[in-house]
């Protein structure tokens, strides 16, 4: 899963913004293909309980999952 995403990172040239609105932006400019990447997310998925590795890992690390504040629906 970290190659892929690395991968993905890579393709968005190195640091894609944690802003939706900026990624997509970054996404119209640089046009990468994630097919590939895609077919090996799927497979990942198939060979293992991908969410419930996903919800082991939060566990696990609960502390860096905390959010304190407001959510603001527009």
């Amino acid at each position: 899963m970290v190659a892929i995403i690395n991968a993905s990172v890579s393709r968005l040239g190195g640091n894609p913004s944690l802003d939706r609105e900026e990624r997509q932006e970054q996404l119209e400019q640089v046009k990468p293909n994630f097919e590939d990447l895609d077919q090996e997310l799927f497979t990942l998925e198939e060979r293992a309980d991908f969410d419930e590795k996903v919800l082991e890992f939060i566990r696990t690390h609960r502390e860096s999952f905390l959010f304190s504040g407001v959510v603001r629906q527009p």
